[in-house]
């Protein structure tokens, strides 16, 4: 199999200036780790946009994304009849046309914004998946190199992230995997890229910036045990909240051929490095789904498969405040309950109340009423009495006590019975002041409910401030940031200037005494000639070493450059010094002693 690694890819685009811009166009499927991978850039040196996009739910820790990306690419999709949730291919007609080179000038424009705030920016968004040729010709236009970050993750994990935060069916977001994956692949091609994994960065994030920088040529100015508490800190677990394991893609014949075999590949591609044999697999499987687009396509946009962006995230928060809101209403009914049962029951302690005094006036009114009989009857015994007064003279005074008697019996009743009338008085004025109190209770629940109102609208603008103040806080603290960026990126630049034009004087002069001795061993044989051949290979292979590699230590350089000479076959340093051991002896750089001294000495070349 051909593998081959991302520095041969770089060999197929022209060669370009030491001073020029970097810019890392982190591509990859919505859900996969883009945001994350952008930040970590970010916090390695990598200048961000000054308009980002927010953290919504569903991605708490921020998007960072520049909104002009956003709106751009939005509206780049719009214009080829497509948009951010379409499966298919965009209309090749569109890329022959001139609103396609309208877009690519307005491309450039943003590129060369993000190259004014430094020499090595990181720009994101999902969409640039389907246009990466777009913004990698832009880049070229706006004197940016671009470095292609692909980040892949589990299709699975992906569908089911899309479903929780958008409600959107895991057959289309697997079609969506699909398209973002494929597209991002076959525009990149024939640049420097590197694929890597979620599951690299959530677990061994370090392994994955380092080869970032071996394999795209870059180095991150802020490389640094303190920053890397920070990217440590920032890439918590507690956000992801979808892990699967591989094989129930790879293995798993539910899943179709396509998503398997373009997962097997890509996921291969992250741990070995990219197999350009395998270009032909991924073409046939991009030109099927394409073909299979314009039967499906109707079948597959409506919105009950795509979901709402941001819909499940809404929906539950939404839910949450609803429920709160149920949980307050339900406490103040259950408080209003609770008041109008006491109410209630006092009401019916004061009717039993009065109850009873009915009963007891009754009881008054029926004395009164026999009190009334037997006056009547006593007024008919003194008419009788009266008629046999001269019988009952001798009884007169008795009946006289009597009678006395009888009417203190009468005005005690009728005291009773004007003392009840009060008692009775009184207990209607209690109810009447219960109803006053029922209807003041009324009133005061209306006057507590506008104060709840007046209560929510004072913390409505307490927020608004808070927030007001939350945002100016952030654009001071980036505003800081930028200054010191700056000024960290000028002396670097300084450093490395006079680094470079050392070490370039310095290869000058050895290129020099290679050429000399070049042309004296020129007159010998076939010898002579093999090695005027091996010191061309090995000469041209040094000029592709990066323009930072002479910033980097002695020891550090030497040992790489003895590995790429080992893996060009032309010459084994190893095996050089253990047949010579008196120039491992001496501490030689074998390369250098076998090119000074061992050519002229006729010793061996091992390779």
């Amino acid at each position: 199999m051909d593998k081959v690694s991302q520095n041969s890819n770089a060999d197929t685009v022209p060669a370009k200036p030491s001073h020029i811009t970097q810019g890392i166009l982190v591509l990859g499927m919505h859900r996969s780790g883009t945001s994350a991978a952008t930040r970590v850039l970010n916090l390695l040196g990598c200048t961000l946009s000054d308009r980002l996009l927010g953290e919504h739910p569903g991605n708490e820790t921020g998007h960072w994304e520049a909104l002009e990306a956003i709106s751009l690419n939005d509206d780049i999709l719009s214009s080829a009849g497509s948009s951010h949730d379409d499966w298919g291919p965009i209309n090749p007609d569109w890329r022959q046309s001139a609103i396609c080179s309208q877009m690519v000038g307005q491309v450039s424009e943003i590129l060369g914004q993000h190259a004014a705030l430094g020499p090595l920016f990181a720009i994101k968004d999902p969409r640039m998946c389907r246009l990466a040729d777009v913004w990698i010709q832009a880049a070229d236009k706006a004197q940016v190199e671009p470095l292609i970050l692909m980040m892949l993750r589990n299709p699975a994990e992906v569908a089911a992230s899309l479903h929780a935060r958008d409600l959107m069916s895991t057959g289309y977001a697997e079609l969506l995997w699909l398209r973002h994956v494929l597209d991002a692949e076959f525009y990149t091609r024939g640049r420097k890229r590197v694929v890597c994994t979620y599951d690299q960065l959530m677990g061994n994030w370090q392994g994955m910036v380092a080869k970032i920088r071996h394999d795209l040529g870059v180095t991150f100015p802020r490389n640094t045990p303190k920053v890397h508490a920070e990217v440590s800190d920032f890439l918590s677990q507690s956000q992801r909240h979808h892990s699967l394991d591989p094989k129930m893609v790879l293995d798993n014949p539910s899943y179709s051929h396509w998503l398997r075999e373009t997962f097997r590949i890509m996921l291969e591609w992250s741990e070995t490095g990219e197999n350009r044999d395998q270009h032909a697999i991924l073409d046939e499987i991009r030109a099927e789904l394409d073909r299979a687009y314009a039967a499906l396509a109707k079948l597959l946009l409506p919105r009950e498969f795509t979901g709402e962006t941001g819909a499940g995230g809404h929906l539950r928060s939404e839910l949450a405040s609803l429920q709160e809101e149920l949980s307050q209403k339900a406490a103040e009914l259950h408080n209003a309950i609770a008041a109008s049962e006491e109410i209630r029951a006092e009401s019916l302690q004061r009717e039993n109340d009065l109850t009873e005094l009915n009963a007891r006036l009754a009881n008054v009114q029926e004395a009164l009423t026999q009190a009334n009989a037997a006056t009547d009857i006593e007024r008919h015994q003194r008419t009788e009495t009266e008629e046999r007064l001269v019988e009952m003279s001798r009884s007169l005074h008795e009946e006289q006590l009597h009678n006395a008697e009888l009417r203190g019996q009468k005005s005690a009743a009728q005291s009773a019975l004007i003392q009840r009338q009060e008692e009775l008085a009184q207990l209607l004025t209690q109810l009447r002041e219960a109803e006053r109190d029922q209807a003041r209770t009324e009133m005061l629940t209306q006057d507590l409910d506008r104060l709840k109102a007046q209560v929510q609208a004072h913390k409505d603008a307490a927020l608004q401030a808070s927030k007001e103040n939350s945002d100016l806080t952030a654009e001071n603290a980036s505003l800081s940031q930028k200054v010191l960026k700056l000024t960290e990126a000028r002396d670097a630049a300084d450093t490395a200037r006079a680094a470079s034009d050392q070490k370039l004087a310095t290869r000058f002069d050895e290129i020099a005494r290679l050429t000399a001795m070049m042309a004296e061993e020129s007159g010998r044989a076939n010898s002579a000639a093999n090695d005027a051949d091996w010191l061309n290979s090995m000469l041209q292979l040094s000029q592709r070493f990066p323009k930072w590699w002479a910033l980097m230590p002695q020891s550090w350089r030497r040992k790489r450059e003895q590995q790429r000479y080992m893996r060009a076959g032309l010459f084994d340093g190893q095996a050089y010094l253990n047949i010579y051991p008196d120039v491992a002896a001496h501490k030689m750089d074998p390369v250098r002693h076998y090119i000074l001294h061992g050519m002229a000495e006729g010793r061996r070349r091992p390779q």
